[in-house]
């Protein structure tokens, strides 16, 4: 794939003139490939790569905060704790030992500083323990099966850069300062269609972004990767997608969306009628197509196509098919069927409590 391509290039190059930006539509997939590329980077043994989102950030200082976070959380200090000031105690005791065990932890931490600051127990317990926590380009990172840690080089990632409540030009500054300043390795994922400050961004993007990567998505293998990935209580059902996948694809070919994120919607929300489907000991010929009809309608709502539940009322049809039958109401297959005839959408929904997803 060319944007994977694009995005391992910029990351092995030896030099940087800025960030790389990767852009496409809202739902086309940007966040999956990046989560599958810091998958794979991240059990290598030369790159740490920490994803940082920056939906409904609303300042700088909550920005800092989030990106030592994700740089933490990547490193795997206290990734069985991700929030809450109950994980501090926790995160400064494995810190710690971590620190007796290698020296090159004593770089990260300042535990000297942190025993003046904490006097007590509780303002202990107050430390937020990110705080001592530098972001450079290079980073000690705990490997298993290794005894010491590892050094690896720095990749921060800024995803949802339109969704971001901090200015566009004071954000573009911040994710500057990574880029020029500290020389780590950059990548920002945005939809440029929805960044509302249009004349701003344009005019200082220049100046951080090295270059822009268009999104070259390859759908069919994304919602096959989907469908494979997809946890589920029973293995039946993704037997189920698998055997269905060309009805799911050519719907989202119908779409005209492209829009992935609506696409696992589909996933786990049939999910729920496949349970009560079962539950209630329908025969299972009809279900491919109420699939079909189910996720046609869910890109129709996705899509702002539909508003109020009462729209529904109009759209009557049978889950299964009637079968022809002799003058005597015998099935002419000879086989004995339970008919099951749902009127409408709204009768589907209401019974498997999907009104949330429908009310506009």
């Amino acid at each position: 794939m060319k944007t994977i391509e694009e995005i391992e290039n910029y990351i092995e190059e030896q030099d940087q003139n800025g960030a790389l930006l990767v852009t496409g539509k809202w739902g086309s997939g940007k966040t999956y490939l990046i989560r599958q590329i810091e998958k794979k980077l991240n059990q290598e043994p030369k790159y740490l790569m920490a994803v940082v989102s920056l939906f409904g950030i609303e300042d700088t200082n909550a920005l800092s905060k989030k990106v030592k976070e994700a740089v933490a959380y990547a490193q795997t200090f206290n990734k069985a704790e991700k929030s809450g000031k109950g994980h501090i105690a926790k995160g400064v005791n494995i810190a710690k030992q971590l620190s007796e065990k290698a020296a090159a932890f004593g770089e990260l931490f300042d535990f000297g500083k942190i025993k003046k600051i904490a006097k007590s127990a509780n303002m202990l317990l107050s430390i937020d323990i990110h705080d001592f926590l530098p972001i450079e380009k290079e980073v000690y990172c705990i490997v298993a099966g290794e005894e010491q840690p590892v050094k690896k080089k720095l990749v921060l990632v800024f995803d949802d850069f339109e969704r971001c409540k901090i200015g566009v030009i004071d954000l573009l500054g911040i994710i500057n300062t990574y880029v020029e300043d500290k020389r780590i390795k950059t990548i920002v994922i945005a939809s440029e269609d929805n960044i509302e400050d249009e004349e701003n961004y344009k005019t200082f993007k220049e100046k951080v972004v090295e270059r822009t990567v268009k999104l070259d998505v390859e759908y069919r293998r994304i919602q096959q990767e989907m469908i494979e990935d997809y946890k589920t209580e029973t293995s039946e059902y993704k037997e189920f997608l698998k055997k269905e996948s060309p009805k799911l694809f050519q719907v989202f070919e119908e779409s005209g969306s492209r829009n992935l994120r609506t696409f696992k919607s589909c996933l786990i929300d049939f999910e729920r009628v496949y349970g009560l489907w079962h539950s209630l000991k329908l025969p299972t010929d009809g279900m491919g197509e109420a699939l079909y009809v189910f996720v046609a309608y869910l890109f129709e709502v996705k899509g702002g196509n539909y508003k109020k539940m009462d729209e529904y009322d109009e759209y009557h049809f049978n889950f299964l098919e009637e079968k022809a039958e002799d003058k005597n109401g015998i099935p002419l297959d000879g086989k004995q069927h339970k008919m099951v005839k749902i009127v409408s959408i709204k009768d589907i929904m209401h019974n498997i409590e999907f009104n949330r997803l429908f009310v506009g």
